[in-house]
């Protein structure tokens, strides 16, 4: 069966992600959708501003599988109706860059704002929201915005036609307020990105890597103590802060490489520098999903080091990762995996992370909804 994808939550037009790269969850399934041979048009839509939006008209393109689809607000807020009026300048903006279609049309929202987004529109088909994660326990969600978030979550279960995140919690919890269907769509991996990557013959032996945002996702306490437990070894950390200001203290350790924010293109090379890779969530209960980094490691052929963040770990990783319980255990553990020599061509690590593809899980995902099953 034939599909026809509204894409709502990208970070960046279609154009611009061939330049900068997939590297977010939402992203990485607009491709995969895109590479799905079921699916025959994907409109990526996104609200921008006046002015992006008549660059964008202005530029002429060849029809391809994937279309970028943008509109904005034309008529000013000051203005009685407007609200009204543009409601209507988006939907004929729509009509302009998109076709008719027969076939199965799905509308794709990533997040709660590309789903009010989307509602704006006056489109048909069938909804998909994905949520991610666990939204609503979420450690760097502020109090105040929690109500609002969980009234907004709250209307999505009873409109969506299916709900799907990488989070059991987060499905059980829409299940519970009255969601049709759950399904657990898990993060994954383009492992054409990494294994293309040349492995670095000057790489320091003692070299450990963490890449992924500092947050309060993760345990930073665990953090300082293994970089001030190993003097010996080079730390080099990847990522930006988010509401926080560690990489202040970080970067101030002798040991510590501190490279900040770098661009997908780049992180392939920077893991293949690297002898072992961290996971450093702590414990929560929202924390129940599988990690894009992980995977990421796995791909570049190093072994993994992990918290026991969740349950369920040991499992979603088929048993490939160092999962410690104790700071003193996960210290240990990293010594071990220093030592060791852990390649990509392991059978059980490539047989895993086949599998684990974006276009393996969105494939998946199609031959459900196909089926009309479901999973929690």
């Amino acid at each position: 069966m034939n599909m026809v994808v509204y894409y709502f939550g990208a970070d960046h037009t279609w154009e611009n992600l061939q330049k900068l790269g997939f590297n977010r969850r939402n992203t990485c399934i607009l491709k995969a959708l895109a590479e799905e041979s079921r699916i025959i048009q994907v409109y990526n839509v996104r609200r921008v501003s006046a002015a992006t939006l008549l660059a964008h008209i202005k530029q002429k393109r060849k029809q391809e599988k994937v279309v970028d689809v943008l509109y904005a607000p034309l008529v000013p807020t000051w203005i009685v109706g407007s609200g009204a009026l543009n409601k209507g300048i988006f939907r004929i903006l729509i009509n302009l860059q998109t076709k008719s279609h027969k076939e199965r049309t799905l509308r794709w929202c990533y997040w709660p704002r590309a789903y009010e987004q989307m509602q704006e529109l006056g489109l048909s088909g069938e909804i998909i929201f994905d949520a991610d994660h666990n939204l609503i326990d979420d450690p760097n969600l502020a109090t105040e915005k929690q109500d609002a978030l969980i009234k907004s979550l709250e209307i999505i279960a009873r409109q969506a036609d299916v709900v799907v995140s990488a989070s059991r919690s987060m499905n059980t919890w829409f299940l519970n307020k009255g969601a049709k269907k759950v399904y657990r769509l898990r993060n994954g991996v383009d492992v054409d990105r990494f294994t293309s990557a040349s492995r670095s013959t000057t790489s320091v032996a003692k070299r450990v890597g963490y890449v992924g945002i500092l947050s309060r996702w993760i345990d930073t306490d665990l953090l300082f103590y293994i970089i001030n437990a190993r003097p010996e070894y080079t730390f080099t950390l990847v990522g930006a802060d988010f509401q926080t200001t560690l990489s202040e203290q970080i970067a101030q350790k002798p040991n510590v490489e501190w490279l900040g924010k770098q661009s997908a293109e780049k992180v392939p090379a920077l893991m293949h520098n690297m002898k072992v890779g961290l996971s450093l969530y702590r414990k929560h209960a929202g924390m129940d999903a599988d990690s894009m980094k992980i995977y990421e490691y796995l791909a570049a052929g190093l072994p993994v080091v992990a918290t026991r963040y969740h349950e369920n770990i040991a499992d979603d990783y088929n048993g490939l990762l160092s999962i410690a319980d104790t700071y003193d255990e996960f210290l240990e553990m990293l010594d071990q995996q220093i030592e060791s020599t852990f390649y990509l061509q392991k059978e059980e690590v490539v047989s895993f992370l086949v599998s684990a593809t974006w276009q393996s899980r969105v494939s998946t995902f199609i031959n459900s909804l196909e089926n009309h099953g479901t999973e929690s």
